[in-house]
Formats: C-alpha cells, structure tokens, sequence
C-alpha cells in the first residue's frame, strides 16, 4: 500500500476539550482512507529537530510528506534555546518574586525577541527536508490568532516572516490557509481548536488531491 508520511509539532494534535478524532491528520486519513499513513507528533518540535531525523523519515519511502511545523522556531523567546544560564536565572527571579519576573520575562520578549531557531538557519533547516524526499512535501503555513501578539509582542511579524520563506521555498506546495480566523484557535494563541483543525483539513484535502492526482499521472 502506497504511503504518506504526516509530521507535526503539537498543532497536529488535540488541546483543551478536543478530540482525537477531530485533529486535521485523522480527516485526512478518513477522506483518503486508500493509503497507509505514518504519522509522527512532536510536541515542541523545531525545523532542527525535524531535519536531525530525516534520515529516519525517507526510509517510509512515501509518496507524498505532510508538515506542520514551524511556530517553535519562530514564536519570540526571553531567551534563546542555548541560553541555560539565562533561563535558570530568569527561573529563579520569578520563584523569588512572580510579579517581578512575569514583568522581566514580558519585557525580555518584547525587547530580545529571540527565536529558538533564527530565521537563516530555518531557511536552511527547510530547504533540507525538501531535498530530502523525492516525492512530494506539503508544508502548511505557520499560523496563529491575533491576540498573539498581545501574549507574545513581535510574534505576527516574525511568523509572517518565517512563511514567506516557506512560500518561496515550497511554492505551490505551501499549503496556505486564508479563511483562519481567531475562533480557529484556543486561548492560547496558536493551538488549533476543532474549528481550526477543520479549517487545515479543509485546504489540505484539495492540495492532496491536487498533487497525488499529478502523481498518478506520472505513474
């Protein structure tokens, strides 16, 4: 049975009072119920991450790979992922005092605006996956609400950053996801509700079909 490879980070799975079956890669594989699916959700994952174990991944051999990913690299940070001292101290500042180090921790965000993965080693990061494969990648477009910006100042601009690279990297196949809307998301800002996994689904399945009937023809 032909294959499909679908790797997300936590947006491919449920939050809050969501079901498992009502995540976008359990409708995928309901409304393409012909193939074997592989499917792989790390929570907290980043592009580096991702790219450590695509050795691993292309040995599925699958005819298409799906990705979510890409909100950990981007989302503005107080510190970076290296800092261990500087995460400790800001740890400890808070335990001692909360107020104070809720109010350091927001304006180290607003001002460091630090990224887990910074916007050149991303693009690199994603150019490997896609030379990876020589089937198919279907990245879909790194998405949140807009009171994101409020929990996390700079996070709107960075994303729509990171995208960009993403399109011009993937092209045609960047999925993009033009109808998402706040009611998309849970409080959080960027995990997807069961209105917004539907929402993913919905453009997915047209671009899945786009692209295995393209594949078919080859074939």
């Amino acid at each position: 049975m032909l294959k499909i490879l679908i790797v997300t980070d936590s947006l491919g799975l449920p939050r809050e009072n969501g079901q498992y079956e009502s995540t976008w890669p359990v409708i995928i594989k309901q409304q393409f119920s012909d193939y074997e699916y592989i499917t792989l959700n790390i929570g907290g994952m980043t592009s580096s991450e991702l790219v450590s174990q695509l050795s691993y991944y292309d040995k599925f051999e699958p005819i298409l790979v799906i990705i979510q990913d890409g909100i950990v690299d981007c989302a503005p940070r107080a510190v970076k992922k290296n800092e261990t001292l500087r995460k400790l101290s800001l740890k400890s500042i808070t335990k001692l005092n909360k107020s104070f180090g809720d109010k350091l921790f927001s304006f180290l965000i607003k001002y460091r605006c630090a990224s887990h993965v910074p916007i050149d080693l991303f693009k690199k990061n994603i150019e490997k996956v896609k030379s990876q494969f020589s089937c198919p990648v279907l990245w879909i477009e790194i998405v949140s609400a807009t009171y994101l910006e409020d929990l996390l100042p700079g996070a709107l601009g960075k994303i729509a950053n990171y995208n960009n690279a993403l399109d011009d990297m993937y092209n045609a196949n960047f999925v993009k996801l033009p109808t998402i809307d706040d009611s998309c998301f849970i409080a959080d800002g960027h995990h997807l509700s069961t209105k917004g996994h539907k929402e993913v689904a919905n453009y997915l399945c047209a671009k899945i079909l786009s692209v295995l009937n393209k594949t078919t023809q080859r074939d």
